[in-house]
């Protein structure tokens, strides 16, 4: 795919709310809102975890602490289509 490390956040629709520090992470999460605080600790806590490297997170607000959440989900893509072309 690229030489470089990855990790792709998608969250959902973005609110105002106070944030939680709990999200909910899997593919079926489009229709969700998420605040953005919790985006933002969320980028800070991929940032901060290795095991995120490569993987894709698609999440809303949710019951699960945002490191626990990191930890059990993200799916890996099945081929550089998936994350776009790779320009040199």
């Amino acid at each position: 795919l690229t030489p470089l490390s990855w990790t792709i956040l998608r969250p959902s629709t973005l609110t105002d709310d106070e944030p939680t520090g709990k999200i909910s992470v899997g593919s079926d999460q489009g229709s969700g809102r998420v605040s953005r605080a919790d985006v933002a600790a969320t980028i800070a806590a991929a940032i901060a975890t290795p095991t995120t490297i490569g993987k894709i997170y698609e999440f809303n607000n949710g019951d699960v602490p945002i490191a626990d959440a990191l930890a059990e989900g993200g799916w890996h893509p099945p081929s550089a289509a998936a994350v776009g072309p790779v320009t040199e």
